[in-house]
């Protein structure tokens, strides 16, 4: 039952239109940020001595790809929780991707890695939550309405 309502929904929609449904949220949301934001993100990135990411859920998805990019960029950067993971020390930052900006075991980390003396970045569409009260630096994205009543950052 549950698989012939997906079936469904994907047959009434053509992969390419879903693609470019996306590649147009995402321009949306790109032209909301803010440049200073932005500025500030990178220049805590290239003042780091490694960069650790982290998030839950899908938020970890795109975590991880960001720590993908980074080592691709030649920077030292890890993904919290793997098993060749460093210890996180005093002029390292931690990168979270947050929504929510409040879940519980990503904020208990956050703030055992400030306690540590690392500075802390937040990529979230709410910057007045429990990670953002103890962030350096904060990019704010927009949420979006999904058309199944979802709400996601991208």
């Amino acid at each position: 039952m549950i698989a012939s309502f997906y079936q469904r929904r994907m047959e009434s929609h053509r992969v390419q239109d879903m693609m470019l449904l996306m590649a147009s949220k995402i321009r949306a949301i790109a032209y909301k940020i803010s440049d200073e934001d932005v500025r500030r993100f990178i220049t805590e990135l290239l003042n780091a001595k490694r960069i650790y990411v982290m998030g839950a859920g899908r938020s970890g998805l795109v975590a991880k790809a960001f720590a993908m990019r980074l080592m691709h960029l030649g920077m030292h950067a890890f993904v919290v929780g793997e098993t060749i993971t460093p210890a996180l020390d005093t002029g390292d930052i931690m990168v979270i991707f947050s929504g929510s900006g409040r879940t519980k075991t990503i904020a208990d980390i956050a703030e055992t890695a400030k306690g540590i003396g690392a500075k802390i970045c937040l990529i979230t569409s709410n910057a007045d939550s429990r990670i953002g009260r103890i962030s350096d630096c904060i990019v704010r994205q927009t949420q979006i309405q999904e058309s199944a009543g979802f709400q996601t950052v991208l």
